[in-house]
């Protein structure tokens, strides 16, 4: 297996965040493709057509820029297969393994240790295409309404897998089984 899927969650999102100048929180923000399609502009400016991503799209639109993204693989003969129906439906899995992959072609293009590129404004590059200058207040959005599955590590302090505030019932004293059927059997005496 491939070094690069051992790289973590939390790595890819900070090469992500530090490299394009974004605030994800969550792996799955990346399914619409349009990270990806930026990615790809870095490791080759101009490979991707920014003006024609759509940062807000919504998930039937997600498709679109795939397809930028697989015309600038074609340019520049990336031989990558994406399982798009896989990666749109927002899955943590195949949505890491992806990021995982891509952070492994970037090291391998641009060196592992290189840092945000010199004269490389992706914010204004991103402002290019639909949605783009609010993408990072989109994504902040997105996170705040739990639209994708929160890990345990993501949760808010108290917060429950159903997006519960389980602090609100720590006054609440359940009963286990044991001692409610002591209870039972003492007041059938």
């Amino acid at each position: 297996m491939d070094t690069a899927y051992f790289t973590s969650r939390k790595d890819i999102l900070d090469w992500i965040n530090n490299l394009l100048c974004l605030s994800l929180v969550k792996v799955e923000q990346t399914a619409s493709g349009a990270v990806a399609c930026q990615l790809m502009d870095y490791i080759f400016p101009g490979s991707v057509s920014l003006h024609k991503v759509k940062w807000d799209a919504k998930e039937y639109e997600f498709v679109q820029n795939y397809k930028l993204l697989q015309t600038a693989f074609n340019k520049k003969n990336v031989q990558r297969h994406v399982d798009v129906d896989k990666i749109v439906r927002g899955k943590y899995q195949d949505n890491l393994e992806f990021m995982q992959w891509f952070k492994a072609f970037h090291d391998q293009q641009c060196g592992a240790e290189s840092t945000v590129r010199e004269g490389y404004d992706p914010v204004s590059l991103r402002a290019k295409g639909k949605g783009g200058k609010a993408a990072k207040a989109h994504f902040e959005k997105i996170a705040k309404e739990g639209s994708t599955k929160l890990l345990p590590g993501d949760r808010p302090e108290g917060m429950n897998r159903s997006g519960v505030d389980s602090r609100k019932f720590e006054d609440r004293v359940v009963p286990t089984g044991k001692a409610r059927k002591n209870s039972n059997s003492n007041s059938n005496r």
